[in-house]
């Protein structure tokens, strides 16, 4: 005998929802994946220098570039600072659908803060 369309509707409504769970298991089998790079990290943020002067001043170091974005989230008032350094001599280049690529080494920081009374 012939099912019918909603007899077919929900039969994968019950095995869509089975194959996803059986895939996410799979996955979790699986363990932590582990990506193998050579990225380290610096112990203490001020090593990167990316202010000159004194550091509260948040003026950036002449190699460390300020960037705005077109939208910013509402962050309780605070303010953001966004930096980005990229490697002397090295160049960021646009990808497909205009998505930049950062050559490896490049640094981009953003530094959340409140404005001093009165400025």
């Amino acid at each position: 005998m012939a099912r019918t369309g909603e007899e077919q509707g929900a039969g994968l409504a019950v095995l869509f929802p089975l194959a996803l769970a059986c895939m996410l298991m799979q996955a979790c089998n699986n363990g932590p994946q582990t990506i193998s790079n050579n990225v380290s990290f610096k112990t203490r943020l001020s090593e990167y220098a990316l202010f000159k002067g004194h550091m509260p001043d948040l003026v950036p170091a002449q190699d460390v570039v300020p960037i705005r974005i077109g939208s910013s989230l509402f962050t309780d008032y605070a303010e953001k600072q966004r930096l980005i350094r990229i490697p002397e001599g090295r160049k960021m280049r646009i990808q497909g659908g205009g998505l930049p690529v950062f050559p490896d080494g490049t640094l981009i920081a953003k530094t959340f803060y409140y404005s001093k009374a009165g400025n």
